[in-house]
């Protein structure tokens, strides 16, 4: 999520920016190609993690459906997506740090089931965390690749999951034409 800001934000300080978005190149091909570099060395992180963990701790994997996580994961990084370029846009118009990035994190952290399974929430959280999406991956990814569950298993949290992306990816994208227009037209799309 951090990867469309961070390079919007890098564009701003080395000036960048406003070079990519004169040219006649697409800006969903400037925003997505401007964060390719995180995407893949993120996911060489998630191979190094699985490989650690299956050759040092004995985490037994050959139940794993790679198929079903590669769904999983292609419809994280579309909806994940979404929301950086949503992220960009704050930083776009407001120069600065954006308040949906850190309630998103925070919420997805104590709400999501990151760091335990949103069935032990009190039961008036739980509706919460049915409205984030990593809530959906994360149980998806885990009955994919832990106990080898397929993508028919999976069907409700992978529609989830795409109906996040089919709905923010098209807003992400709005939201940003909105803020580099607002940006241009304040003069302030170098600023940062």
């Amino acid at each position: 999520m951090n990867s469309f800001s961070q390079s919007i934000r890098q564009g701003q300080v080395t000036g960048t920016l406003e070079a990519m978005l004169v040219t006649p190149t697409r800006l969903s091909t400037i925003l997505i190609s401007s964060s390719l570099w995180s995407f893949a060395f993120t996911s060489l992180d998630v191979v190094l993690y699985l490989l650690l963990g299956w050759l040092l701790f004995g985490v037994d994997l050959s139940r794993a459906d790679w198929l079903a996580a590669l769904v999983v994961q292609v419809l994280t990084i579309v909806t994940f997506s979404a929301l950086g370029i949503i992220s960009a846009s704050f930083i776009m118009v407001f120069k600065q740090g954006n308040p949906l990035d850190i309630v998103l994190s925070i919420a997805s952290s104590l709400l999501g089931g990151v760091y335990y399974p949103v069935t032990v929430l009190p039961a008036w959280l739980q509706p919460i965390s049915a409205l984030l999406p990593i809530t959906y991956s994360l149980r998806a990814m885990r009955l994919a690749v832990l106990q080898g569950q397929g993508l028919a298993a999976l069907a409700f949290d992978l529609l989830a999951l795409a109906a996040f992306a089919v709905v923010l990816f098209p807003l992400s994208l709005l939201a940003f034409r909105w803020a580099l227009r607002k940006a241009r037209r304040d003069g302030s799309l170098t600023q940062y």
